[in-house]
């Protein structure tokens, strides 16, 4: 008989209270965490172009069945041998139109009361692990999803996807990355969470009349090639119903993606550097019109992050 699948549990504790709950669908985790943890004192919120962020303890448990489960707050510890425990920045989108950042759909959601109406509800928030993969020249890996695809079609993103069930975050990054892109990857540490939801717009949440189609905590995890990956130049297998183009970004690359007589290098699924793109694609915050270009808004905030070099990387 083949076992239930039993979704990855995410848990939040209220600083106000200290009470450890699920969380829930289409309310702000952020919030929970984050807020209640500034009106206790815990004022470690910072402001950035795109984006908020405030520092959090992660801790991640197995029971006894082997189920993994994150807690985040601020007073949280090991509780047992069977658990790890960090302290990361926690991020979620904040408004800026000049950038085409609209703030995380699950506070204008919660503003509107949408999901007051218990029946909206989905059962879980899902827990998204993805891999910054940094090579011996301290460039990262960056992929681009198929404009087929039902959710960021046509965006760039970071390796990753869903933790499976019995999967730790740490082994769902190296899963998801072998998968996706053929190679073997250890090293493997959280550096930063971001809350995730789609549609990115939480008008437009709200005028199509389905809410959220998805919920995510995504944990990102800075990791490196294993040595033998390392030997001679790097070959991908991209996996094609997943990338259809990826590219080795380092910081002088970053800094011209606004230049759009910039070019870059793209590997296709065969895995060779057999064309050119513009640095124009990943100028911005996906969506950028209607050409469906730009950067995931939580993988850019990780990109930034890194090349701007801050303390916690």
């Amino acid at each position: 008989m083949k076992t239930p699948y039993l979704p990855p549990r995410i848990f939040l504790e209220n600083a106000s209270n200290r009470v450890i709950s699920p969380a829930i669908f289409g309310q702000s985790m952020f919030d929970i965490v984050c807020k209640s943890g500034e009106d206790q004192g815990h004022s470690n919120t910072s402001i950035h172009r795109h984006y908020e962020k405030y520092f959090v303890n992660l801790r991640e448990d197995v029971d006894a069945s082997g189920n993994c489960h994150v807690v985040l707050g601020h007073t949280i510890s090991r509780s047992s041998e069977n658990t790890n425990n960090w302290n990361i920045p926690f991020a979620r989108a904040i408004e800026n139109k000049i950038l085409n950042s609209t703030k995380c759909p699950a506070v204008y959601l919660d503003e509107e009361k949408y999901y007051n109406d218990h029946d909206r509800h989905k059962p879980y928030v899902t827990l998204g692990a993805v891999a910054m993969i940094v090579d011996t020249s301290n460039k990262i890996l960056l992929t681009r999803r198929p404009k087929e695809m039902r959710s960021f079609p046509g965006a760039w993103v970071l390796p990753g996807g869903g933790v499976d069930a019995n999967e730790s975050f740490l082994d769902g990054s190296a899963r998801e990355v072998e998968e996706e892109t053929g190679l073997k990857v250890d090293s493997i540490e959280p550096i930063a969470l971001w809350e995730s939801c789609f549609p990115t717009d939480g008008i437009e949440c709200i005028e199509n009349g389905i809410g959220l189609k998805g919920h995510y905590l995504v944990v990102f995890c800075r990791c490196k090639m294993k040595d033998n990956s390392e030997d001679g130049p790097v070959k991908l297998k991209l996996q094609e119903e997943e990338i259809d183009r990826a590219v080795w970004l380092g910081s002088n690359d970053y800094s011209s993606c606004n230049t759009e007589v910039a070019m870059l290098d793209a590997i296709c699924l065969d895995g060779n550097k057999n064309q050119q793109i513009s640095m124009m694609e990943l100028c911005g915050i996906y969506p950028q019109g209607d050409s469906l270009t730009g950067i995931a808004q939580g993988h850019l905030f990780m990109i930034e992050e890194y090349f701007s070099r801050r303390s916690f990387l």
